[in-house]
């Protein structure tokens, strides 16, 4: 047969309906989750203001940006939240195919209340290791609560975002001597899912130790593949389902345990895990690069947000001098 009579025979057997499922879900993945869904939540907000106020939101008008801008501000709503809504908006425009609305008198007018408004850094509190050894202590009984204690852990320890640990597969996780070795296929900064890896040493408290957490957690798992973190029933019987990928029970294991050694959980977030890890490393004396190293960012600008010392006056440029 002719190449090109092949050629034509071959091209008769092409999926064609699977290839554009697939082309769909790689242009899909150009963002993060996370951030698909911060986005997906900051448009349904300016979709349901736009028929409130009597506005079209799509094509919408920069007129109506500001507006709606200056109707969060009025709301009490943080820049930070407000600059999200703001790329969702032109992020949805783009996929429409309709120009964009966030033009430079928007960015302007965002520009002018960073000024004026001159908020003060938020953030909710670190948990501290002095919270981690009391956590520990107390999730040490059931199946769920040894499963928790090494979630915990391990999210402190690496510094990550809860989703990404998470998402952790067992193959993603290689026990050696000084500890243990974690690949990060993808996170929030790599965008193109390069995947990290990062090595997390034997702690030299028992009690706190992520790496034999770790281990008493795989003696009730089992070695098979899959999730490294799974569902339990009600009655602590194992599944293999995997845990939401946003990291809720993660999340909400942590605002238990804060909550059951006397703490108010509502002064902790999503990142008092990752928060807490970046200020002891700092007040440890760490390097910016070594953190970073760790916590797989990658702007310094953006880790510096996270470290908050617990005691502001161990970072005195004068101690000694006056």
């Amino acid at each position: 047969m002719h190449p090109e009579q092949q050629l034509l025979f071959d091209l008769g057997t092409i999926d064609f309906v699977s290839l554009v499922e697939t082309k769909e879900r790689i242009m899909g993945a150009s963002r993060a989750i996370s951030t698909l869904r911060a986005y997906a939540s900051g448009w349904k907000a300016f979709e349901q203001w736009c028929g409130e106020a009597g506005r079209a939101s799509m094509p919408a008008m920069p007129a109506t940006l500001r507006e709606f801008a200056a109707w969060c501000i009025n709301q009490k709503f943080r820049l930070e939240t407000i600059n999200v809504r703001m790329n969702a908006i032109a992020h949805y425009h783009r996929e429409a195919g309709c120009e964009t609305p966030l033009d430079a008198e928007v960015r302007h007018f965002l520009s002018n209340a960073k000024r004026v408004l001159k908020e003060q850094p938020g953030g909710k509190a670190p948990v501290t290791v002095s919270h981690l050894q009391q956590i520990a202590r107390n999730l040490s009984g059931s199946p769920v609560e040894i499963r928790n204690r090494a979630m915990i852990l391990l999210q402190f320890a690496a510094g990550w975002r809860r989703s990404e640990v998470v998402q952790l597969q067992l193959s993603d996780v290689k026990f050696v001597r000084q500890g243990l070795t974690l690949w990060l296929r993808s996170s929030k900064e790599d965008q193109e899912a390069k995947g990290e890896l990062v090595g997390i040493e034997y702690g030299k408290r028992e009690l706190t130790c992520p790496v034999r957490a770790l281990k008493q957690w795989l003696r009730i798992r089992g070695r098979w593949e899959g999730p490294l973190f799974v569902r339990l029933t009600p009655g602590h019987n194992l599944t293999r389902t995997a845990l939401n990928g946003r990291g809720e029970v993660l999340h909400l294991a942590l605002k238990d345990a804060l909550e059951a050694i006397g703490e108010n959980p509502d002064k902790f977030g999503s990142h008092s895990l990752r928060a807490g890890m970046i200020t002891a490393a700092a007040e440890a004396g760490a390097s910016e690069s070594s953190i970073m190293m760790r916590t797989c960012h990658h702007d310094a600008k953006t880790l510096r947000r996270y470290i908050r010392p617990t005691r502001i006056f161990k970072f005195n440029p004068l101690k000694g001098v006056l």
